[in-house]
Parts: C-alpha cells; structure tokens; sequence
C-alpha cells in the first residue's frame, strides 16, 4: 500500500509543480523578482503547514521530537527549498517556463546517482536505461531554440540543472531523514519551508535592502497562486518520499515538465515559443524518468 501511496503523491507533486512555473511567469511578467516569488511561496508554506502540523499532532510536537530527526529537513531546506527553488524561480524568469521546468525534471537522476552512493539504493537495469533516456531528453530541450522570446544565451540552461541537482540532493536528505525514525511529513515539510523562509528572507535583506520598491498590491494574486501551487507540490512529495523509495517520488513528480510545457502554450505563447524540440524533449525526459 506505501507503495500505491507514493505514486499517488508523486504525481500530485507533477501537478502542483508544473502548474507552479505558469502562474510564477506570470508573477514575473508584474515585476516581482525571482527571490520574493521563493519567500512568498515559503511564507504560505510555514503558514499552512504549521497550521496543519500543529492541528494533526498537537502543539508540543517541535518538543517531542528529536532534534537529530530535525537536522536532515533543515539542511534541504537550505539547500534545496531556498537555493534551489531561489535558481528554479531564476532559471523560469531567465529562459522560460517550458525549457526550466523540463530541464528541472532531471532531479530524479541527480537523486539516483546519489541514492546509489549516500543510501545504497540499488538501480535496476530498466533504472539506468531510464535515466540515460532522461539525459537524452535534456540534450535536445537544451538544444531546442525555444523558452523566452527575449534574447538569452545558451548558458542559462545551467540554472535549472543546477536547481536540480540541490533538488536531488534534497530529496535523498529527505528519505535518509524520514529512515532515521517516526518523524510526520507534514512537520517534516514545516521544519523545511521555515528554514527556507529564514534562509530566502537573509539573502533578500542582504541583496535588495530595501523592500518598499519590491512589491505592489496588483502583484500578490500570482504571488499567492504561485505559493500555494508549488507548496501543494512539496508536501505531496514529501509524502511520497515518506511512502516509498527515493526514485518513485522524484520520477513520478517530474511529470511536471510535460504539464509545464503544455501550459507554457496554452498561456503563455505570447511571451515564449514552444518548439518542436521543446515538446519531444519534455516527453523523452517524463519518459525516461517514468
């Protein structure tokens, strides 16, 4: 049954992120920065699921669990929830929705490899042939001369496979974490968006200092839909995490870059092109990772 669970969650994590980068574009298209985009989706985050933590298992749970069984979920929340999801949110601003999303979707062979080496995971035959299959995928989303319609350099496909790989690394922290001992995924997943709340909100101060040019009212409505899709996303894989192995979870949410790319048309085809390239990349990498 854990298994069915984290294939059910998994693919909710596809959703939740891959509808996530259309309403941030959007955001993006307003005026808002990269960076405030991570702090307000961390900020419904902690909000949420605190709320709901605190609701499921009471007030004292931050008391009654260990601090050793916390570390793993505040390391990937600097790591993971602030660094990479800060580079994801830049990569979607820098080449476009469509190319990032499909070129994040990668995570799950970063998460592998690592798997292979950190938890002694063992890959199958049919594993291997997937993750080839996935680098396949990116070779040609890399190659493809969609994304944004703004002139960008070729470089920027970099951001997101960087994102990816914190993200891969995140997600093997995670499961060694939730193997550790007894710890919720919806207090797992509290600890980490607090931390990346902590660590985003410092990298803003220390950067932009002063918040007031930031932001406008008009702006909060992609803000918020934003937030509220990618946190839908991340405790849905933290869930499956929880549930079953590392490769299920990271595969099955990687779904989300063919969701990506049929928004980034459906909604976005007045500020990014969609190549041919981009479509049969996207699928190739869903593909190999399935």
């Amino acid at each position: 049954m854990t298994v069915e669970i984290a294939v059910v969650f998994g693919l909710l994590a596809g959703v939740g992120w891959g509808t996530g980068p259309i309403a941030s574009k959007y955001a993006f298209q307003d005026g808002v920065s990269p960076i405030i985009t991570g702090i307000t989706q961390s900020g419904i985050g902690v909000v949420a699921l605190w709320c709901v933590a605190i609701l499921i298992h009471g007030p004292r749970i931050l008391q009654q669990t260990s601090p050793s069984l916390i570390l793993p979920f505040v390391v990937t929340g600097v790591i993971a929830s602030a660094v990479g999801r800060y580079l994801l949110y830049y990569g979607i601003d820098t080449v476009g929705a469509s190319i990032n999303s499909s070129l994040a979707a990668t995570d799950p062979l970063f998460a592998t490899l690592i798997a292979v080496v950190a938890l002694n995971e063992i890959p199958t035959t049919m594993e291997l042939i997937g993750c080839v299959i996935t680098v396949g995928g990116v070779v040609l989303v890399a190659g493809s001369n969609g994304g944004n319609d703004s002139d960008w350099k070729r470089r920027g496909v970099v951001i997101p496979l960087i994102a990816a790989g914190l993200y891969g690394a995140g997600a093997v922290i995670r499961r060694y974490g939730f193997g550790e001992g007894q710890i919720p995924p919806v207090f797992a997943s509290a600890i980490n968006e607090t931390t990346a709340l902590i660590a985003l909100s410092v990298g803003f101060f220390i950067a932009q200092p002063d918040i007031r040019d930031q932001l406008n009212i008009d702006q909060f409505r992609h803000l918020i839909l934003t937030g509220v899709l990618y946190t839908s996303g991340t405790v849905s894989m933290f869930v499956a995490l929880n549930a079953g192995p590392v490769v299920i979870g990271t595969t099955l949410g990687s779904t989300a870059a063919v969701i990506s790319v049929i928004g980034s048309k459906l909604w976005l085809s007045d500020s990014e092109t969609i190549t041919p390239a981009i479509v049969v990349g996207s699928i190739v990498t869903v593909v190999g990772v399935i």
